[in-house]
């Protein structure tokens, strides 16, 4: 059974929403997410662990490591190219699959959350 969790981010107040506060709705077809009336960012729960074991939310900035040898930056997301929507890389990789679960699941090459979108902007620029 696939887990599914969500973390917010208040835009307003520069800080993550405690789960226990996030209140999910679904209005005019779309899902929205209120904390006491304010809007946030919603981003959900990839099912995919890091190689510390902590859980990879779509907004994470991750490095990949191949080998040991090369290491890129990344941000996760949800996209939905050629009509496959999956949690995928940003750049994404040169590969027949999935950039996000080839990476987790092979056994050479490893991910490790950094920062998020959010918080750590600078590591983005840093990267290019």
């Amino acid at each position: 059974m696939r887990e599914i969790k969500f973390r917010a981010w208040d835009s307003k107040r520069n800080k993550f929403i405690e789960r226990e506060r996030l209140f999910i709705q679904k209005y005019d077809g779309r899902i929205t997410t209120l904390i006491h009336g304010e809007q946030v960012h919603l981003m959900q729960f990839t099912g995919l662990k890091d190689k510390n074991g902590r859980e990879i939310f779509e907004g994470d900035i991750v490095k990949v490591d191949f080998d040991g040898e090369d290491q890129t930056i990344h941000t996760v997301i949800y996209g939905d190219k050629y009509d496959y929507p999956a949690f995928d890389l940003d750049p994404d990789l040169d590969c027949d699959c999935n950039s996000l679960q080839h990476c987790v699941c092979s056994g050479s090459t490893t991910v490790e959350i950094i920062g998020n979108i959010w918080e750590n902007k600078e590591l983005l620029n840093d990267s290019k």
